[in-house]
């Protein structure tokens, strides 16, 4: 479930975040009152670990609109662009800045950028350079610390004035650019491919199903790219669609639950995707938080967020997933939300007759019915996590007559009712410290009593080995 986490310093919406080697996530700029128009320039970090947010020294700029990417060094972060507020009219700037994050402080870059650049994206490219797309310029170029020019143009791109695409590197080291808008708020529905080793672009084969501005996008385990909401005046999208880089293309799949911008993508460690926030086309934004599986390219609700919002940041952190900042219909935030309550529980299995059981599924400790189902060739497992006790049906010929269940403090154990597996009690651990202790280590089979029977051969088959969760944060 979704926990009130310790709130940013400052208020802030349309501004960036980057996540540090270490773990923390260090976040600048951007509005920190939507009415007044008033940027900032303050800086903060935040510590996973502690769970606390520490200022560190501003920017030399104030900023909103920007972008921050952690060099290949580990030891800086780049900051280009933005807009600053003149006589209530946002104009983009040409001035970039490095964080040393050692020393805490700012330095311009020895060249300003050689253009205006503003609601543009940066991405780290896999040969050391910092690719910069996007805005209200007819040019991409990208950032070279090793050159005494340091800001290259790339060949020209197939789209200009891209504002506010999407930017993602995939796997073999090309960058896909899809969507953004040149007139204001009509999506584009073009797309197209940046090649870092011949500096070149070139169109995508097909199309993006949809014209999408203020978009998501986020690249999978598969080298496929999913794409999600965004907006195409006068509406707020709730479609989604993959591409495929294989075959150059795009593919529409399951709505969203709700359609907005400025949400976010999260990969999670298993593969799965995480989906938080966004507003509509009326400014009304959205708690709701979905998982997307890759394997039946669904989407499932999850528990709702604190506080409804749009232009939050979402990053995988050591206890979960940590999602801060933006605004609710004009109202900006420095709520803080973490997601604690999602494990990646895997069982796996070896029997002495080389019959394996495996798979994984996603649980949450409030939930109250969740399915994982686990399958052989001749056999397949569903456990439910239900609200009074949860329930493992075997479905093959095997007749067990007992179930013990262990945790770290606790011991329950069950019994065979109409072919399931039933639990006396409910999965908790005594004077536990976190849902960890919500689900048990492992589950060992056993019959009640010894009679030399073929079942009993085969429990004790199945009991060679411990069907075992594998927990973890995700």
């Amino acid at each position: 479930m979704w926990r009130v986490a310790t709130k940013m310093l400052s208020n802030r919406t349309i501004f960036p975040a980057v996540q540090l080697n270490d773990g923390r996530i260090l976040t600048s700029g951007g509005l920190n009152d939507s009415l007044s128009n008033n940027v900032t320039s303050a800086a903060e970090l935040y510590s996973p670990s502690t769970g606390q947010w520490i200022a560190t020294n501003p920017m030399r700029q104030q900023r909103y609109y920007h972008t921050m990417t952690l060099l290949s060094n580990g030891k800086q972060v780049l900051v280009t662009g933005g807009h600053i507020f003149v006589n209530n009219t946002g104009v983009p700037l040409n001035t970039a800045e490095i964080y040393n994050i050692t020393s805490e402080t700012w330095t311009s870059t020895s060249r300003p950028m050689p253009e205006k650049f503003g609601r543009h994206r940066a991405t780290l490219l896999k040969n050391g350079r910092v690719l910069i797309v996007g805005g209200n310029v007819s040019k991409a170029y990208y950032y070279d610390a090793n050159n005494s020019s340091l800001w290259i143009p790339t060949g020209p791109m197939t789209q200009s004035n891209r504002r506010a695409p999407t930017v993602t590197l995939l796997a073999d080291g090309r960058v896909l650019v899809t969507g953004g808008w040149t007139t204001p708020m009509i999506g584009l529905n073009t797309a197209e491919i940046y090649d870092p080793v011949n500096n070149t672009w070139r169109k995508t084969a097909r199309n993006m199903t949809t014209g999408r501005v203020y978009h998501a996008a986020v690249r999978l385990n598969d080298s496929s790219v999913l794409i999600a909401g965004g907006y195409s005046d006068p509406v707020s999208l709730a479609s989604a669609e993959l591409y495929f880089p294989s075959n150059d293309s795009f593919v529409k799949i399951a709505n969203t639950a709700f359609g907005g911008v400025y949400s976010s993508l999260t990969l999670l460690s298993n593969g799965y995707v995480l989906l938080t926030s966004g507003g509509d086309a009326n400014g009304t934004c959205s708690a709701i938080t979905q998982l997307y599986n890759p394997s039946t390219r669904q989407w499932s609700n999850t528990s709702s967020l604190n506080y409804a919002r749009e232009g939050n940041f979402a990053f995988v952190v050591s206890n979960g997933v940590f999602t801060c900042g933006g605004d609710n219909e004009g109202q900006v935030l420095n709520s803080c939300d973490t997601l604690e309550g999602y494990y990646q529980n895997s069982f796996q299995y070896q029997s002495s007759s080389n019959m394996s059981l495996v798979g994984s599924e996603f649980y949450e400790s409030t939930t109250t019915q969740s399915d994982i189902a686990l399958s052989s060739s001749n056999r397949s497992l569903i456990n439910n996590i239900q609200e009074r006790a949860p329930e493992v049906t075997l479905s093959s010929n095997i007749s067990l007559m007992d179930i013990s269940c262990s945790i770290p403090v606790c011991l329950t154990k069950g019994e065979i009712q109409d072919g399931h597996i039933v639990f006396d009690e409910y999965l908790h651990a005594n004077n536990s410290t976190g849902p960890e202790n919500m689900f048990p280590e492992y589950i060992r089979l056993f019959p009640d009593h010894e009679d030399g029977s073929e079942n009993e051969k085969k429990v004790k088959e199945l009991s060679a080995s411990l069907f075992h969760w594998d927990m973890q944060y995700v």
